[in-house]
């Protein structure tokens, strides 16, 4: 059932939160109160199409977003077949954006219309003037039949096992077929030396695109989220030299700038917790040599064999380049010397910070002043980057492209106003100006 609902400047509202208690609530009001705002922004949350005029400040995005209970509708195996999270407490929203183009959002992960009307419905129906209920959609229809047929119960086991079933079948695709075993070996190996070895399982559907990617970052996930769990600050990574040199050239072939390219470091930060690389100067080789002599054996993964991979095309070409006299170590004095470079740009970005912005109350209005853009391009862009992130309280940084953007706009014209990372970003003459979204 629907627990809350938020609805931010639509139409004639400029924000309203309501909570809804449990039970039977009604809502009343004289003709022209709003009762049909509140049913046409639900009607948008679940998946209706957007029309013209929507927006009471053209200038700022409208937000309609709604909380569900979800644990008396038995829909959680559409969330696994969508690659969506599940939860028993669920978040539809819908952002409507000043260019009239629309976001859809279900826990926080980006779907398409389609799939947020499908969710929709199954968790409102909105019967009005004129309008049969769906007794002639088959799932409202299989629906009704259970519940006459009492039989709620054996299509609620069914379903569970179902979603079991779906789960077992994910667990033997996984990300990476064989993952548990080789993990159970290594962990049975360092119980030989007294070594305790706790298993962190990723749960969910295998992605079809971009695995490597995606599984870097559910690694983190689940080691960032058990360090918190138990007050741990600090993560050793086994990151080595050769995964220095792999990762420079996949950020070259990406267009990374200075920052991206060297951003394998020795010590990093995600999410308030510290990724330190204590291994980063050692060769894999040297590496293997150890854990041969040590432990008796080293484990290999597969895919690191595999040539669909990016980083596994970049690994042979290295390899090749060395059949060609690579010199790796003239190869790590460049990247060191880049380093110390970026450390130059990051000391005038902070000098900039300090000298060329004023904070107003409590970062959630800031203004540049004009000697702010005065520095050299990568300063400017890397100061602007950190400000939008203060300001708009946002983790990860806005793309590099709408950084751009936006300094061409403040060089080019003497008045505007846009939003971008949760921040509004007003130019009046040549005074610059963030607030909070």
């Amino acid at each position: 059932m629907i627990t809350k609902i938020l609805i931010k400047n639509f139409t004639l509202i400029d924000k309203v939160e309501i909570d809804f208690l449990t039970g039977f609530t009604t809502v009343t009001g004289d003709t022209g109160s709003g009762k049909s705002i509140l049913l046409n922004a639900l009607s948008l949350i679940i998946g209706k199409r957007a029309g013209q005029n929507l927006l009471k400040n053209s200038n700022l995005k409208c937000v309609l977003e709604a909380e569900f209970n979800l644990s008396c509708f038995n829909i959680r195996n559409l969330f696994i077949d969508n690659n969506i999270d599940y939860f028993d407490q669920a978040i539809l929203r819908r952002e409507i954006l000043p260019n009239g183009k629309s976001r859809s959002f279900i826990n926080d992960s980006p779907v398409n219309l389609d799939l947020l009307k499908t969710i929709g419905e199954k968790l409102i129906d909105i019967h009005t003037q004129h309008q049969t209920l769906a007794s002639s959609n088959n799932s409202f229809f299989y629906s009704l039949i259970d519940n006459l047929a009492e039989q709620q119960l054996i299509v609620k086991n069914f379903n569970q096992t179902l979603v079991n079933y779906r789960e077992l079948k994910i667990e033997l695709d996984k990300l990476r077929k064989n993952s548990t075993l080789e993990a159970k070996y290594v962990q049975k190996i360092l119980k030989n030396f007294f070594i305790k070895l706790n298993i962190l399982t990723w749960k969910g559907i295998k992605p079809r695109k971009n695995i490597q990617s995606i599984a870097r970052e559910k690694r983190y996930k689940l080691l960032t989220d058990a360090a918190k769990k138990y007050g741990i600050q600090n993560i050793l990574l086994g990151h080595q030299l050769d995964d220095l040199f792999e990762n420079f050239f996949i950020r070259i072939l990406r267009g990374s700038g200075l920052k991206g390219l060297i951003s394998l470091d020795k010590e990093t930060d995600k999410n308030q917790i510290n990724l330190i690389r204590p291994l980063i100067k050692i060769d894999k080789k040297d590496l293997i040599y150890i854990s041969n002599y040590i432990f008796g054996s080293y484990t290999k993964d597969p895919s690191n064999e595999d040539d669909k991979f990016k980083r596994v095309k970049v690994r042979n070409l290295l390899n090749q380049l060395s059949l060609e006299g690579f010199d790796r170590k003239k190869f790590f004095l460049t990247i060191k010397n880049l380093k110390f470079a970026n450390e130059n740009i990051e000391f005038y970005t902070k000098k900039n910070l300090h000298d060329n912005v004023t904070i107003l109350s409590q970062k959630n209005n800031i203004i540049l002043k004009e000697n702010f853009f005065s520095q050299s391009n990568e300063v400017v862009f890397r100061s602007l980057t950190e400000v939008i992130k203060i300001v708009g309280k946002k983790y990860y940084s806005v793309r590099g492209k709408k950084i751009d953007k936006l300094i061409d706009l403040i060089n080019t014209r003497s008045s505007f106003k846009v939003t971008l990372g949760g921040c509004i970003i007003k130019k009046v003459n040549e005074t610059v100006i963030l607030s909070k979204e």
